[in-house]
Formats: structure tokens, sequence, C-alpha cells
């Protein structure tokens, strides 16, 4: 890949398959004459993970990253109700530790992890994320935009097979590195059906630190 080449970057649509956890909640038997009925229904279960925050702020204040789990979440919703084959969809936003946020998606224990384009290329290669950061640095004066293309397009050529991400998002909540730091949504391809995924990166490009921060 040229460098200094800006490419748009390279999301993986996902199958149009509704995944996640399904709960089957079993509905009250009837008895009759013809003997007992039931019916069952299905609830989708989507978890939001966002990083647990140290001291510092790293890898982002704990209120950005809450804000932004709970666009996502809202983000997830509206596009379920859109759907008349989703009788319900249940939306967690949990706090973990910013290690287990790669771990949670591929256990199937979460569906989308909240973090930035920098931070997550140097928990996914950190070689690569330090060459990025002395190529950055060279510049001087780096085209933002094209450094963004940059540095997304290589997280997401980092991350484990199964997993995606959303566009690289307006807002940087988290702290300065030395590397752009856009937000972003890593999410379980096979769970986050094309509808969700427009959902999601309306919501991230939309979204501004003034909104986080509001």
């Amino acid at each position: 890949m040229n460098l200094f080449t800006a490419t748009p970057p390279r999301i993986s649509i996902p199958s149009p398959r509704h995944g996640a956890t399904k709960v089957a909640a079993a509905c009250l038997s009837v008895l009759a004459l013809a003997g007992v009925t039931a019916c069952s229904s299905e609830r989708q279960e989507f978890v939001v993970v966002t990083p647990e925050a140290a001291q510092s702020g790293v890898p982002m204040p704990a209120g950005l990253a809450e804000a932004l789990g709970e666009r996502a979440k809202q983000a997830l919703v509206k596009s379920a109700e859109q759907h008349e084959e989703i009788p319900e969809r249940d939306v967690q936003v949990k706090e973990v530790s910013a290690a287990d946020r790669l771990a949670a998606l591929r256990s199937g224990e979460a569906t989308v992890a909240v973090g930035c384009v920098g931070e997550m290329l140097r928990e996914l290669d950190g070689h690569k994320a330090q060459h990025l950061q002395e190529l950055y640095a060279a510049e001087g004066d780096p085209d933002r935009e094209k450094w963004w293309d940059i540095v997304h397009s290589s997280m997401l050529g980092s991350l484990p097979a199964g997993l995606s991400a959303t566009y690289p998002g307006v807002a940087s909540p988290c702290p300065a590195d030395g590397l752009p730091q856009n937000s972003v949504l890593l999410f379980v391809g096979e769970d986050v059906n094309r509808d969700d995924l427009t959902a999601l990166n309306n919501m991230i490009v939309s979204t501004s630190d003034e909104d986080l921060e509001g």
C-alpha cells in the first residue's frame, strides 16, 4: 500500500443475516380440548462494549466512551425498529477493560466495541502503528483526511477474521498519541446486517467531539 496516497476505507459489508444471540421467550401454554398449545418468540441481544478508562483518560475518557456507546445503542435499536421480522432487540452497553474489547468480540460476548483508530491499531499491530507514527511526524504538517484513511485502512487490515469496522468518525475522543484518533466502532461481521452498518456509519460520521461532550 502506498502510505502517501489516500484510499477509500475498505469496509467489509456483512451478510443480510440478522445475527446476535437469540433468546427464546416461551409464551404461556394454553390448555384446550385439542391439547396444549405453546408459542415462542425470539429476541436479539446485542452488547456494545466501551473501554474502561485509566486515570489518565487512556484510551478514552469514560464519559466520552459512554456517550459514544449510547449513540451506537440508539442507532442499533432504531435500525431494528425498521424490520418487522425482528420482534425485539435488546441492546446493552457494558464497560470492559480496554484490552478485552477484541476478545469480547471474538468470543461472542459483544457485538460492537467502541474505540479510536490510532489506539486500536496499536492494540492490533504495535509495529505498524509505530512505523506510521514516524511517517506521520516526518510530514510536519500532515494532511489530516489522508492520514485518517491511512490509519483506518491499516487498522481494518489488521483485524482478525470475522471482525470489521465502521468508517472513521469526525470526533477524536481519545488522547493524542502521535496518530489520528478518530472514533470508530468495531463489530462482529455476521451479527451486524447492512441496515445496522448503515445506521452505525451514519452515526459515527455525524457525531462530533461537541456532541460527545454535551
